[in-house]
């Protein structure tokens, strides 16, 4: 789940004012202007077994998805040449597109796994890019394996415990707002 950062336009149901999100957008281009929020957002990341090479591997082959049942949201208020306003719910799966591969570096002081993210949920035609980073203190020992399955929001670090967050590339997380839907 991703952590609330801020208070950001517009409300949870794309009206006029601010409330707690976790990433948050605003495009002017003359003619219209708007703003945009999600939400409650929480991902799940899957693949099938991916090789390492040399410390590298394709992360194309990742899916990200939204959590069916969690209540994430993507609100919108937009306003001009065109008016809408809305909200979109979270949903759906996108195969990762990076155009760079993923990395695992392993010191003596542990491993840091990072993997570039570009993935376009087509439910939404949002848009994540950025990377996702995850630290793991302790290097385990040969042959050991580990599931990295966790929760976003987490940001503690017992010893031999992945601690991770997710760098967005903030100029990068687009969206286009639907026309076909009438503004109330």
């Amino acid at each position: 789940m991703a952590t609330t950062n801020g208070s950001w336009q517009p409300l949870a149901d794309g009206s006029k004012g601010s409330a707690p999100a976790s990433f948050a957008g605003r495009i002017d281009i003359g003619l219209a202007a708007g703003n945009a929020a999600l939400r409650d957002v929480q991902l799940d990341l899957s693949s099938a077994s991916l090789p390492l090479d040399s410390g590298k591997f394709d992360a194309s082959r990742l899916v990200f998805a939204f959590v069916p049942g969690a209540k994430g949201s993507f609100a919108y208020d937009v306003t001009g040449l065109v008016t809408r306003i809305g909200v979109l719910p979270l949903e759906g799966a996108a195969t990762n597109a990076p155009t760079t591969l993923a990395t695992l570096t392993t010191s003596a002081s542990g491993q840091v796994l990072t993997i570039p993210i570009n993935a376009t949920f087509r439910s939404t035609l949002l848009t994540l890019q950025g990377q996702l980073l995850a630290v793991l203190d302790t290097v385990p020992p040969p042959g050991q394996t580990f599931d990295l399955a966790t929760d976003f929001s987490v940001d503690t670090n017992p010893t031999g415990v992945w601690r991770y967050g997710y760098t967005p590339d903030v100029a990068a997380i687009s969206s286009s707002i639907p026309t076909g839907r009438p503004a109330p």
